[in-house]
């Protein structure tokens, strides 16, 4: 988004691909999601919303989303999902896409964390860490040091078991970011030091 912006300031010539554009994801009874990445959304029961923004030619918005699953889930049990895609074209007209999937529950102590697509599984840890660090550094600049570096206690856990799997040089790399702002965020942090 950062470039988006700066390229409009410089006066270049941006041509937006799509505008308004939304993603409704419907949940399956007693699953919930949680944005890890930060876009405004709107919430309801067995439903997320984001407004992605209007979106450039040739760029890419990604989104993250953590399912959370109800008590009552059973390994091996398929949880159906549904996603629709939906923005205004250049000759504004509404245009939409609609995806329909099957998730899986795993037993965790089956789950095999290197049959993971790892690619997929680093650009959520960053699209996460990018996250963390945005409200960690709100938390710090309201002088709530104790709450911005519980941002990434409370999340270690899952975080590990995300990047478990990845090669051992890229799961150190993302360990030290998160220590690193845990850290930047535990006292007061000044200007400068923040585009770290």
């Amino acid at each position: 988004e950062i470039v988006d912006v700066v390229l409009g300031e410089l006066g270049e010539i941006v041509t937006v691909a799509a505008r308004t554009v939304r993603l409704r994801v419907e949940l399956p009874d007693e699953v919930r999601a949680q944005q890890l990445t930060r876009f405004p959304q709107e919430t309801g029961p067995n439903l997320v919303e984001l407004d992605l923004g209007d979106v450039v030619a040739g760029r890419t918005r990604r989104v993250a989303l953590m399912v959370h699953l109800g008590p009552h889930a059973e390994p091996g049990e398929k949880l159906s999902f549904r996603a629709r895609l939906s923005w205004q074209s250049e000759d504004d007209e509404t245009a939409s896409v609609l995806e329909n999937f099957v998730l899986r529950a795993v037993d965790p102590s089956r789950f095999d964390s290197h049959a993971k697509d790892r690619d997929v599984a680093r650009i959520i840890a960053e699209l996460w860490l990018a996250r963390m660090g945005y409200e960690a550094m709100v938390l710090n600049e309201r002088h709530l040091y104790r709450e911005a570096v519980e941002v990434f206690s409370s999340n270690d856990i899952a975080l590990e078991a995300l990047i478990a799997g990845l090669e051992e040089k890229e799961q150190q790399r993302l360990r030290e970011r998160a220590h690193r702002t845990r850290n930047a965020v535990s006292e007061e942090w000044s200007g400068p030091s923040k585009l770290m």
